[in-house]
């Protein structure tokens, strides 16, 4: 529990989010025209926030 408070405090990357996939399937999207940069966090224990 300590771990996963100080995760969400310092804005730590959710456990459970493979980054490498998310860069990989992001320019799939046809609606997305750019991605400058990619930034992932935890705002709240089971909330990630992109």
């Amino acid at each position: 529990m300590l771990k996963q408070a100080v995760n969400v405090l310092l804005e730590g990357k959710p456990a459970d989010v493979n980054i490498a996939e998310l860069r990989e399937c992001l320019p799939k999207i046809k609606s997305a025209v750019y991605f400058h940069d990619l930034d992932f966090c935890s705002l709240t224990s089971g909330c990630p926030s992109a």
